[in-house]
């Protein structure tokens, strides 16, 4: 009897830890909410401080954008999630804020970034200027000028 009852629950143990049940919510701002839920990050973790809150806004700000810049927006928000599920499953949550906002720079950069209009950077700008004030989003902007001041060259 004991033996039945494992059975049946080690599926939803399994399903409660596993990162890529995500994966159908990838280029949905839920997404990071599913990932939150499912490492047990708490509220200040980088999936609901950053990932969904910045994915929302870019949303709520998408109208204000060129072709090109939403082209962008729509590519950016699948390869941050898609580098999110490329991390070890046993990834804690400070580690995948770390690891996460690592992938922004090559994103951003492999997206065109550098080649969007300075219209568009100006609306980067204004959606993400709140979360601009941390290190790790200090570096990451250095990251993409660096990059495209290199690209230029």
């Amino acid at each position: 009897m004991k033996f039945l009852l494992i059975l049946l629950f080690v599926p939803f143990l399994s399903f409660a830890s596993d990162t890529s049940s995500c994966s159908g919510l990838i280029n949905d701002c839920e997404y990071y909410s599913c990932i939150a839920a499912t490492k047990h990050c708490d509220g200040n973790s980088y999936p609901t401080q950053y990932g969904r809150k910045f994915c929302m806004r870019y949303g709520e700000n998408l109208n204000k954008f060129s072709r090109e810049g939403r082209r962008w927006v729509v590519n950016v928000r699948k390869c941050l999630m898609n580098e999110i599920e490329k991390f070890d499953e046993s990834i804690s949550c400070g580690e995948l804020k770390v690891k996460a906002f690592r992938s922004h720079v090559n994103c951003y950069v492999d997206h065109g970034f550098c080649d969007l209009s300075l219209k568009d950077k100006q609306h980067i700008m204004t959606t993400i200027w709140p979360g601009l004030m941390s290190a790790l989003s200090i570096e990451n902007g250095l990251g993409v000028l660096n990059a495209c001041y290199v690209s230029k060259m």
